[in-house]
């Protein structure tokens, strides 16, 4: 795995858009320009128009998040969740353009930047503001409200650096609601293990470099995630001390006696219990690695293209997507 990440592990964590508002159209667009292009952006040179394009996704991501909270729910009343998330999915083509972020100067005419974020206080979003030379006081009362993520200067000689960095890192952050949802699918042993700080920064670094979107889960134990590609694969994740369980049942599957070993020592896992899951037979197996320091965490990565049912192999790929509104 890649070095470890600080910060918790994202339970849940999809892409999303990064709304930039700027009076100056000149700036707004060059400063899109500047940022990642696999990233959604959205620019507006008029906070009224963004106001308006806004104001409806409240409500838009609250039923997104109870579709969620449904799929836990059914879970708890016996139906298993890999299918579940597939469809989910499948289904749910625009979750992905919900705002993750939302930068926005401060001096604009009509509304300033402060005022349009305080006339959208339900969007789910990241707030970052932007300040010119003399803002120093009115920013930090901002910060320190809680009504911004993060500010920056626009003078500053490394201002576009920095504000890549800070976006980024803002939306790796969990979205507590989502975190706390998925959470009450892990078993106490399991969430104790990803509470780790060096854990869930190898997990956390692992999914940031190959995948775009991620579900951890509790039964099974392990993360559904999709590559850029929309490939649905699954991060297989097991406690050492279950490693003797995994073997028994993989012992059904007709599994070869050196296989068993492996399981049982931990250089391979096999995926019995997700296939199960998915209403398939059989097994694979594949090689494992340790995670976290004291190793009492395994993993391995699966292809799910040629597992799944062919009703939950319909997927989208990440796409960056520039407009501009003004």
């Amino acid at each position: 795995m890649p070095d470890a990440e600080s910060g918790p592990l994202a339970l849940s964590h999809r892409p999303g858009k990064i709304v930039l508002v700027d009076d100056d159209a000149d700036f707004v667009e060059m400063l899109a320009l500047t940022l990642p292009r696999t990233w959604q952006i959205e620019t507006y040179a008029r906070p009224s128009q963004c106001l308006v394009a806004l104001q409806s996704e409240p409500e838009r991501w609250e039923a997104d998040l109870w579709a969620q909270q449904e799929i836990v729910n059914l879970q708890h009343l016996g139906a298993p969740l890999l299918p579940q998330i597939l469809r989910y999915f499948a289904a749910a083509t625009d979750r992905r353009m919900y705002t993750s972020a939302i930068v926005v100067d401060y001096e604009m005419p009509g509304l300033t930047g402060l005022e349009l974020l305080r006339e959208l206080p339900g969007l789910e979003a990241r707030r970052v503001l932007l300040t010119g030379a003399n803002d120093d006081r009115l920013v930090y009362t901002a910060f320190n409200s809680g009504q911004i993520d993060r500010f920056f200067s626009k003078c500053a000689p490394v201002f576009r650096l920095e504000l890549t960095a800070a976006i980024d890192g803002l939306m790796a952050q969990p979205n507590p609601r989502c975190q706390q949802l998925w959470r009450s699918t892990l078993k106490s042993d399991q969430a104790a293990v990803l509470r780790d700080a060096q854990v869930g920064g190898e997990i956390s670094a692992f999914l940031r470099a190959r995948f775009v979107e991620w579900i951890v889960i509790g039964q099974p134990f392990g993360v559904v995630a999709l590559d850029a590609g929309g490939r649905p694969f699954w991060l297989q994740l097991e406690l050492q001390a279950r490693l003797d369980e995994l073997a028994d049942m993989a012992s059904c599957a007709n599994v070869r006696p050196d296989d068993l070993t492996s399981i049982r020592n931990g250089s391979v896992l096999c995926d019995i219990e997700l296939r199960r899951e998915l209403g398939q037979r059989g097994c694979a197996v594949l090689p494992a690695w340790s995670v976290g320091p004291r190793a009492s965490l395994l993993a391995a990565l699966h292809p799910l293209e040629d597992i799944a049912p062919v009703g939950l192999r319909t997927f989208t790929g990440q796409r960056a997507i520039n407009q501009s509104v003004f």
